[in-house]
């Protein structure tokens, strides 16, 4: 009898062990839909000191960092809630001596900050309670520490990984013999230079970067391609060029990224029409390999990120450039 017992529990522990399994398999096949909202959110308090918006990053609280330039050389830091109201607003002159334009940018770093750099130089951080900057000049030191810096290389865009918490500055070139700048410069949380990064020979620059999984993904606006490189040592290693939308005809140029919390990529990709910009959103698989949504946006759509709503709600925002319009796209998570 107690025998019969010990088999009937080995029995139901078998089934409950076979549920868990049913269930982690479902949970790690599940995929996200995107669904774009009806409603588009206006921030005015951009559009009133004549802002243009490059960046976007979305911090604790449903709130999200905005930076990018203003007239009169200057850049901006913008925070917002997730209505568009303007919570804090600061622009900061270029300073003198810098043939760069002030085009800032920002990402994620702690609970408390966001890094943000600025083409014309600056790297620092921006504290979230405070709502001050600190940055320092880079020029000088990769001077100091590269031999073959140019004169004719700026830093053009930053992504931080959440894991080491590493600080990865992409660069461009404004040569016109070859446009090519290879570096990626890495730091450590704290902004102290840790070593530069040499991207594969097939890539020419950087215009936007994003952590994922342990790699990164590059937007190359030189080569109009997409890139997954490795991220350690000196030298970066290709896993794959992703692939390209197919629309209209047009030969697409990807320009920003991002990633939500199933690790799914998001790109924006423009192309030149003769009478007006043209952009396109597209959603990638976890692994990169797979283009699995198209969807055509405000063609002066500038800025990217995804913001978490609530436990089970986040959002993928879109702003446009020079309307500072963010339109809103539902992540929502299902099982197949």
């Amino acid at each position: 009898m107690l025998h019969c017992w010990f088999r009937l529990l080995i029995f139901l522990f078998y089934l409950v062990s076979l549920d868990y399994r049913s269930t982690k398999k479902m949970a790690a096949t599940s995929k996200v839909e995107i669904i774009k909202d009806e409603s588009v959110t206006e921030i005015p308090g951009i559009v009133a000191i004549g802002g243009n918006v490059l960046s976007a990053t979305a911090v604790l609280g449903g709130q999200v960092v905005i930076t990018g330039y203003v007239p009169d050389q200057q850049s901006h830091v913008t925070v917002i809630n997730s209505e568009g109201s303007v919570l804090r607003q600061k622009t900061y002159k270029k300073p003198e001596g810098s043939i760069f334009r002030p085009y800032r940018r920002c990402d994620f770093l702690s609970t408390n900050s966001v890094v943000t750099m600025c083409e014309s130089g600056q790297l620092g951080t921006y504290n979230l309670q405070e709502g001050t900057l600190i940055e320092e000049d880079i020029n000088g030191l990769v001077d100091d520490v590269i031999e073959d810096w140019s004169p004719d290389r700026y830093i053009s865009c930053i992504a931080a990984d959440p894991v080491s918490s590493n600080v990865f500055v992409g660069t461009k070139s404004t040569s016109s013999a070859g446009l090519v700048s290879r570096d990626m410069l890495v730091f450590d949380q704290q902004l102290n230079y840790q070593r530069r990064l040499i991207l594969p020979d097939a890539m020419r620059g950087s215009r936007d970067v994003v952590f994922h999984c342990g790699r990164l993904v590059i937007c190359d606006h030189c080569t109009r391609n997409a890139y997954m490189v490795t991220m350690e040592g000196s030298e970066a290693e290709l896993v794959f060029q992703f692939e390209k939308p197919e629309l209209d005809g047009a030969d697409w140029i990807p320009y920003k990224v991002c990633t939500d919390s199933h690790d799914y990529i998001y790109m924006l990709w423009e192309s030149w029409g003769t009478d007006d910009w043209k952009a396109v959103l597209t959603q990638h698989s976890p692994d990169g390999r797979r283009l699995l949504k198209t969807i055509q946006v405000d063609g002066y759509s500038d800025a990217i990120t995804t913001l978490r709503v609530d436990q089970d709600q986040e959002k993928l925002l879109v702003i446009a450039k020079n309307t500072a319009r963010m339109y809103k796209f539902s992540l929502i998570p299902t099982q197949i």
